[in-house]
């Protein structure tokens, strides 16, 4: 079976792009709440709790 092509419509476009702007103001506010040092302590934080839960999602039951 082939998959359907879909497309935004303009509306859906711009809609998506302004979207998008605000997620990345969004990100940079957050980012700049924290110093280097808390960032970097941030994402290892982050990387073991994406590497537990990919691992329970492997797992047998998960």
């Amino acid at each position: 079976m082939a998959a359907a092509a879909t497309r935004l419509t303009a509306e859906g476009e711009a809609v998506l792009r302004a979207a998008d702007d605000r997620a990345v103001r969004v990100e940079r506010g957050l980012a700049a709440e924290f110093t280097d040092a808390e960032r970097e302590t941030l994402v290892e934080l982050l990387g073991r709790c994406i590497g537990f839960l990919e691992a329970a999602r492997s797992a047998p039951g998960g």
